[in-house]
């Protein structure tokens, strides 16, 4: 009963702080991690423009090379994969977008962002969108978003590492697998 109890006074201390943040009435430390997350962002977009620039360059010299290759042959037939590529709907992409966005600046485990993109509360992606985006999210280090989380419990809320376990690994907390949570509880500083 005394576990519920403090369970529950966490998921409301964890909706306050939520709220408080979303609504811009933090303190300074908020507005300077707003900052820090917007430096992300806006390097990540530097690197995804500088990835999408260097493929546009990649694809120009290929279609420069076959072009030139289809000159010399009799006859120049569309090859069968160019016919059947297909462009990922704009819901997908969107979905993907958020997904690297939750994983990447909020340190959200994977059945988190999986939630958060398909329920009616939060994005309300289609199933097939959500989907494509978590089989399409890479290089997410699940372990070190685990370990973000409990620092934060940690230094923000002085929960006891019990507690921070509970809340990490909660259907109605973080949703991290008990390996993770075992990871992020052994790698907090004492």
């Amino acid at each position: 009963m005394k576990k519920k109890s403090i369970l529950g006074a966490v998921i409301v201390l964890v909706l306050i702080v939520g709220i408080s943040l979303s609504t811009g009435k933090d303190d300074e430390k908020s507005s300077q991690s707003t900052t820090t997350q917007q430096e992300r962002t806006t390097a990540s977009e530097t690197a995804e423009a500088e990835d999408e620039s260097e493929t546009t360059e990649t694809e120009k010299s290929e279609a420069e090379e076959k072009s030139e290759s289809t000159e010399t042959e009799e006859s120049a037939k569309p090859t069968a994969s160019t016919k059947s590529e297909s462009k990922v709907p704009m819901e997908h992409q969107a979905a993907l977008k958020k997904a690297q966005s939750y994983a990447r600046h909020m340190d959200m485990s994977e059945a988190g962002v999986r939630e958060q993109l398909a329920s009616s509360y939060g994005e309300n992606f289609t199933p097939e969108a959500v989907t494509y985006a978590m089989e399409h999210l890479e290089g997410i280090d699940w372990e070190a978003n685990a370990l973000a989380k409990a620092k934060s419990y940690q230094k923000d809320m002085a929960m006891s590492t019990e507690s921070i376990r509970e809340q990490l690994t909660s259907d109605y907390g973080e949703q991290f697998t008990s390996e993770q949570a075992d990871y992020a509880i052994q790698h907090l500083p004492s």
